[in-house]
Order: C-alpha cells, then structure tokens, then sequence
C-alpha cells in the first residue's frame, strides 16, 4: 500500500496543482474585465489513515478560494453614466430573456455585479458590457423619496418635461429717493402659462410724492387684468382755474416834434440834439432856411439807426422829428437859433395780461383745464378755446399748467404767448400792432379719473427709511391684485395676482421682500432704478437633455428647459458573506444559502459602500502575484511527477524480485 498510496497522492497532487493553474490562468485571462472578481486556490489535506504508529499516505484536493470582497482599483472614465461601489456591496441587475412590442422582458431570477459600465440602450434602460440591466427603486415624481419596496429595471422613458406655469415672481429693484415727483420706470419680465408659451408681465412705477409710489402691472394677453380691471376711479373732483387781469392793452403813439429854423446868417451855427448826441451846421454864404433845413435833415437821417429817430421836411422852413419805434420816446435840444415844438407826445405800449390760477390733485388721469377767450381783436378769429387734459403722469400742478401752455403757443391763431411760473399760467398779448386785445371768458375744470394701481410706502423713520412699510390695493379697481393684511415689520411683502391667458385662472406671487426690512423692494439714493434681481419660477415644455447620477443614488434626467426629475435610485446590495456568491457569466453573481439574505441600502449607509460616479471598477487580479503562484504551482506539479516516476520505478523493482 504503501509504494501505492504515495503514487496516489502524487496523482492526487498532480490534480491539485492542475486545478490550481485552472484558476491562474482564469485570473490572468480576466484581469482586464470590469468587475472581475479573481478565484485563489485553498489546498485540504485527506487523511486515509494516521495514528502515532501508522500513517497511511491520503491525497490533497484543491479548492477554489474566491475573492468577492476584494476591492478592485476604481479607474475614471469619460461615461458620465458607469458607477464603482467604493467598499462592500454590489448592483443589483437583471438579465433580459425576451421581447414583447418591441420592450425587453426580464428573467425572474436576481442577478447582482460589480461591473459598472453602464450606458444606456436604444429602450433607454441602462446596460452594462455583460447585458446586464441596472435596478433601482422608483421615485416618487414630486417628492423624489425612493419608494424601497420593490427594484426594478431603471429606464429613462420620460424624454419630455412638461411646462411649468409660473407661480412666483421675485422683484428686488432699488426705485431712486432724490428722484423729482412724476418719475416713471418700467420693467418686464417673462413668465410662463400652463401650456408652456411665454408671456410677459410689466411693473410700471410712478413716483407720487416722497416715499410714495403707484405700482401698475400689466399682464398683455389676459383676460383678467392685475391692476384695473377695465374699470375707472373717480377723482377727487377738486379741480379750479381762477382768473385775474394784470393789465390791459395800451395802444402806442410815436413821438414827433417840428423845428423851426430862424434867420439864416452866415456864420451861424445851428445845433441839434437828439438822445445825447449832437449835430450842427454852420450857416455859410448863399445859405437859406430850406437849405440848412435840408443839412439838418441829413445830419440826423445818418444818424437815425443810432439815434432812433428820423427826420422829414415838414415846410419851407421846418423839419419833422419822429421816434424810429412806436410807443419809445426820444430826448431832443437845439442852440437858439433852432426852436422845437412837441407836436406827439410819445405813448408807451401796454400789453394785456391775464393770469390763471389752478389748482387740484395731479397725478389723475382726463381733468381737463379749459380757457376762453371772447372779443379778440387784432386780426385773430374773434373767439379761441384751448384745453389741457391731463394723462397722470403730471407730478405737480406747475406741470398742468405747462401742458396748457404748451397748446396755446403751439396755435397760431393765437393772439398772446403762454408762460407759467409758481404753477400760474399767464397770456401775454403778442407785440403787433395794432397789439391784440380781448374778454375773458370763464375758464373752466373737470374732473377726471384715478390711474388704477398699488399704493407702495416706504418708511419715514430712522429705523424703517427706504424699506417698504405699507402695499394697498384701494385704487386697483375691477383689478384681481391683492395684498398681505398683515403688514407690520417682518412681514413678507408680496403682491398677489391672478391673470387667465386662456387655460383656467393662473395665480402668481410676486415677492417683494419684507416690510421694513432692505431684502428686496428700497427706495434709497441712486441715479437710476436698479433691478437687482427679477426672475420667476416658470418654465417651457423641455425635451431629453442628459442623464446624470448623483453620488446618492439618484438617477436624475435632464431637460434643456433647466429642469431636472429624480426617476429612481440606485441601491448598494449587501450579503453577509459575499464570497459564497455563485457566479454566474458576466460578471454576475447570485444568491446562496451560504452567503446570506441580500440587503438593499442606500449608498454609504448601514456598511454599504459609496458610489463612484463615471468611474468602474477594475478586476482584483493582480498579475505579479498571479505570476508568481503560477511558478510556485508548475514546480510542485514538476515534483509531484518525480513521486509518481520514483514511485513507478520502484514498483518495478519489486515486480523484477520474482523473476
């Protein structure tokens, strides 16, 4: 037995060693495939029989040793969709066994991988290089919470978001403190109805007084409207236009005086003086009056421009003086041999003036300010009318009675110039002549209407200065807007609206900040109305942009609208033994009895190992060692031969002892 029993175990060995090698050379072949797990080799000694005076030669088998525990190197790789578990666990997969209407059907049974390359497919599922299918649990569309009662097949099927009407507005702007009354400033936003088609909505601001403003918002396209409603506001019914005359018309007279000239001598001088200047004439031998009448008409003829009087032939021995203008007045002197008589005396021209007081609240929209005039002469139509209707974006009376102004000039029947001053309009009869005159028929004023819109406060107070305090909606008419009814410090402000684009009634807040706080709506100093920041929560119909995995599990699809929707999340699978998983092609394992229940957890809890997004894990071979254990396994193959050869050789031996 015992030349036989060596020669056995030394098979046996052999076998062993043979097995052995099976397994290096299945790591080796493998040590390039994702998610490879490597297989070592346990040797166990059989006993045939073995006391402390007998030992029988056994044998040796080989078993496999396998290594699913054993971390393999995580790579990065340029799939943004492949996944790696860093730590224990593994993905739970299925495999596909058929296809019904052109969708895959899955085999019942329960695979699990650590191969994580996956892509996804022309179904949308994600597969990995094995045709293994990743599970997850769904999630629930609005909350994303997975729902961990049941995994099956992820698959990105929702390839269209669907639009988003928007709900809320944020508004934060600065509106400038030391701007004058009456300033205007505008900004639109685009926003989003039900069916995905962008609308616009306009905030129109109107600076009233100090740290009063009026807030319209206009909604193009809606049925219902925010601010207004397509009803009016009564005014206040407080118009007046008084008036007063100044001065009436005074028609001017031109001054003229006659010189006589006396005894003509020669040698006399005959002196001359108009407004200052003076002018003379020497009397030589020959001369007449005529003729030192007719050198004193030209001595003031060339200076007429200059003195602004002329001079004519009056008779034989007299000239005429006459004031260049009508209604100026003229000096005049003369040497004793000149004497001058006044024959017109200058009248000075007075313009008629009437001046108009009104008064009333701006700031409305159709108060009307008439004034009439009746009788005019002058060669304008004998009645004329003018009227000013205001629009509401006056800021103050001074601005009514601009407008008004504006209109009078701006007519060339006319017979007076407008100018305003201290919010008094007053007419001016033109300077013609004659100059133009006429009655002042009762002017009078109307009242309009309120321009519908949201009553915006800011504080007056050291603690509350330039923040909003009070929003009031008492002027939005037939408008939908409405407002907080709690409005003290702290509050949120905000302005509800509801507009109707077609689809059923579409309710927006639009967020304005805190009461008394500086975190949205100010009114400080500035040059210019300052947006900060003004965006809204909607958006359009979005189409299949991207996968993407979170480090969590989530499985996230995105939209090119900007959206995003949690559709599943990828569970980590634990056993309590992962060694005694039975292997299956690809990569894949199953359960056993030995290795235990499996356990789905989220990523990193409860000792399951995290995610490792658009990274995969490589086998766990290690080639120097696998080189190594496969010389180590040729030489106790090469020396088990030697045992089966000594053995053969002395089993001859005996056989040749009976020859």
């Amino acid at each position: 037995m015992s030349l036989f029993g060596s020669m056995t175990t030394a098979i046996s060995g052999l076998t062993a060693q043979s097995r052995s090698l099976g397994h290096i050379s299945d790591n080796i072949a493998n040590s390039q495939t994702v998610g490879f797990k490597r297989t070592d080799t346990s040797f166990v000694n059989l006993i045939t029989t073995s006391s402390p005076r007998l030992h029988s030669p056994g044998s040796v088998a080989a078993r496999p040793d396998f290594r699913n525990s054993v971390q393999g190197t995580i790579e990065q790789v340029e799939n943004a969709n492949a996944l790696a578990v860093a730590g224990q666990g593994f993905f739970s997969v299925t495999l596909q066994n058929g296809e019904e209407n052109g969708q895959p059907t899955f085999d019942p049974r329960q695979f699990y991988t650590r191969a994580g390359d996956f892509a996804l497919d022309r179904n949308g599922y994600m597969v990995n290089s094995a045709g293994y299918f990743l599970k997850g649990w769904a999630s629930d569309p609005s909350t994303g919470a997975p729902d961990r009662t049941t995994l099956q097949p992820i698959r990105v099927s929702q390839l269209v978001s669907n639009p988003v009407a928007t709900g809320e507005i944020q508004l934060a702007a600065n509106l400038p403190a030391d701007f004058s009354s009456n300033s205007n400033f505008t900004s639109t936003l685009g926003i989003y109805d039900a069916l995905g088609n962008q609308r616009s909505i306009e905030f129109n601001w109107n600076k009233v007084a100090n740290n009063s403003w009026r807030l319209d918002v206009a909604a193009p396209g809606s049925t219902l409207d925010p601010v207004g409603g397509g009803s009016s506001i009564a005014g206040f019914n407080d118009q007046t236009i008084n008036t007063f005359n100044v001065q009436p018309t005074v028609q001017p007279v031109r001054q003229e005086d006659v010189v006589a000239i006396g005894a003509v001598t020669a040698g006399t001088t005959y002196s001359l003086t108009v407004n200052g200047t003076p002018m003379s004439y020497t009397a030589i031998t020959g001369d007449t009056q005529a003729s030192v009448r007719n050198q004193l008409i030209s001595l003031v003829n060339t200076l007429s421009s200059t003195l602004g009087v002329s001079a004519q032939v009056e008779s034989g021995t007299e000239l005429r003086l006459r004031a260049n203008v009508i209604g100026t007045p003229y000096t005049s002197g003369s040497s004793a041999s000149l004497t001058i008589t006044p024959d017109v005396a200058n009248v000075a021209p007075q313009y008629q003036t009437d001046s108009f007081i009104m008064t009333g609240t701006v700031g409305e929209v159709g108060d009307q300010f008439t004034v009439n005039l009746n009788t005019i002469t002058g060669g304008f139509p004998a009645t004329r009318s003018w009227t000013y209707s205001t629009n509401g974006s006056e800021s103050s009376i001074n601005a009514v009675a601009n407008g008004l102004a504006a209109i009078i000039n701006a007519d060339p029947d006319s017979p007076a110039v407008a100018s305003v001053s201290g919010g008094i309009l007053t007419l001016v009869a033109k300077g013609l002549n004659p100059i133009p005159t006429w009655a002042v028929g009762a002017p009078t004023a109307t009242n309009g209407t309120i321009p519908p819109h949201i009553g915006v406060t800011f504080g007056s107070t050291a603690a509350t200065s330039g923040t909003p305090t009070a929003l009031t909606v008492a002027n939005v008419g037939g408008g939908t807007a409405t407002v907080p009814a709690n409005q003290q410090v702290g509050d949120r402000a905000y302005i509800d609206i509801v507009v109707d684009y077609g689809q059923g009634q579409q309710n927006v807040r639009v967020q304005l900040g805190t009461f008394g706080q500086a975190d949205g709506l100010t009114q400080y100093a500035g040059s210019e109305y300052a947006v900060r920041t003004l965006s809204q929560n909607g958006v359009p119909q979005g189409s299949f942009s991207s996968l993407a995995i979170r480090e969590t599990g989530d499985v996230v699809v995105n939209y090119d609208n900007g959206q995003s929707r949690v559709i599943n999340r990828v569970p980590v699978v634990t056993f309590n033994a992962p060694d005694e998983l039975e292997r299956v092609d690809g990569q894949g394992f199953q359960r056993t009895i030995e290795s235990g229940e499996a356990r789905a957890l989220d990523p990193s809890s409860d000792g399951a190992g995290k995610l490792v997004v658009g990274s995969i894990e490589r086998s766990n071979v290690d080639i120097a060692s696998e080189f190594t254990k496969l010389i180590t396994a040729q030489r106790a193959y090469t020396a088990n031969t030697r045992v089966v050869t000594a053995s053969d050789e002395m089993l001859r031996d005996t056989l040749n002892m009976g020859r």
